[in-house]
């Protein structure tokens, strides 16, 4: 795709301009151009039009309808293809709504934004994600429309009966990838590290994507130094960042001391997974138990974890929707020092020796952040303490 739901919210009409000026075909599949959506003398039919392309799309990669544009023929002369319709944000409400009622289930992430022009029109993006829960259905009673449609090249048409079902497999098939995978690493990491061993207590968390991206991450490049590096992020508390940085056969790892004793691990591969290892050793602790010892700042780690993504995402220019883990390793004795009167507010040891937090999915466009929220709540509660914002 060529513009991620962060990039469609920021984008105005100089940016279109250069996008149009690169003369990029509807051949690619990703992209479809509109002078219009609502206009003609059958209204219907135009919504049967755009509910269309808006599930083909979502049922193949995802893409962008462009609308108030025409498509570019002539490299370098953007700005001639951009017309404009009238009215834009309404268009782009309406278009909004016209999806959420009439495409069984809803896309998830699916925005549409209008662009002011300098002309006095607006252009208006429509950004569907690849989604998770295909197939989706167009049902509008205007037409008495009930068809699954997929995107082939320049066009959108009814779907086989073969490619439903390859849908329905692949949706569900790319859950239990994405766990397997995260399992995978933190079995690896188990084993690289010797947590086991040492009897240290880990903080293990991933992000994997559901649907497998457009293009594989160059993370060894230059741009993605500061992602890995992470000194840049000032999150009060915990930040993710390492100065031992150094390719894997999967992508990219940093540590944030030597190697055969990192505190702190983030690893991104080039399918777009994201991990990170928080290490807590154990030491003796007012609970007089030589165990894990938590504090407050230790929650933290979630919406750190949050802060990377984010911003690999961006750099990336990948928007896909994602599947979170995280687990709790060698968590039996440990304690929790919250607040700050600390006879008042130390836990009780865990007894349990592994802790597998709810899976939590994020959606494309959706911040990291946000997603990763609830893990905060569950960690207090998971030591027997009220978590109150």
């Amino acid at each position: 795709m060529f513009f991620t739901a962060d990039q469609v919210r920021r984008l105005n009409e100089q940016e279109l301009v250069e996008f149009l000026n690169h003369r990029i075909s509807e051949s690619t599949g990703v992209i479809d151009y509109k002078l219009e959506v609502f206009g003609g003398n059958k209204p219907e039919r135009a919504t049967t039009e755009l509910l269309k392309d808006v599930s083909a799309f979502a049922n193949a990669e995802g893409g962008h309808l462009l609308i108030g544009m025409n498509e570019p023929t002539r490299e370098g002369d953007g700005a001639a293809f951009l017309v404009g319709i009238d009215a834009g944000e309404q268009v782009a409400t309406q278009i909004e709504q016209r999806c959420a009622d009439c495409i069984d289930p809803r896309i998830p992430g699916l925005i549409a934004r209008a662009i002011a022009l300098e002309n006095g029109k607006s252009a208006v993006v429509v950004h569907i994600p690849p989604s998770p829960s295909r197939p989706h259905m167009v049902v509008y009673e205007g037409t008495k429309t009930r068809t699954f449609y997929i995107r082939h090249s320049e066009t959108a048409q009814p779907m086989k009966t073969s490619e439903v079902r390859q849908a329905v497999l692949s949706a569900a098939a790319g859950n239990q990838n994405a766990i397997e995978y995260a399992l995978n690493q933190e079995d690896r990491y188990k084993d690289l590290y010797k947590l086991m061993a040492v009897g240290r207590c880990a903080l293990i968390v991933h992000a994997t994507p559901l649907v497998p991206v457009e293009v594989l991450w160059n993370v060894t490049g230059d741009e993605w130094r500061q992602v890995i590096d992470g000194y840049h992020r000032q999150r009060p508390g915990i930040n993710i960042r390492g100065n031992h940085r150094r390719p894997s056969v999967e992508g990219i790892v940093s540590l944030n001391s030597v190697e055969n004793d990192p505190g702190m691990i983030l690893e991104v591969h080039r399918t777009g997974y994201i991990g990170a290892v928080l290490h807590v050793p154990p030491q003796p602790n007012p609970a007089k138990v030589t165990g894990p010892y938590f504090w407050d700042s230790h929650a933290q780690f979630f919406s750190a974890f949050g802060d990377v993504c984010d911003e690999a995402v961006q750099t990336a220019r990948s928007d896909r929707p994602y599947l979170l883990q995280a687990t709790i390793t060698n968590a039996a004795g440990a304690v929790f020092e919250h607040g700050n009167a600390l006879r008042e507010a130390l836990s009780k040891p865990l007894q349990r020796s592994e802790l597998r937090f709810p899976y939590l999915r994020r959606d494309s466009g959706q911040s990291f952040v946000e997603a990763v929220a609830p893990w905060t709540q569950i960690f207090f509660n998971a030591f027997g303490v009220d978590y109150r914002k």
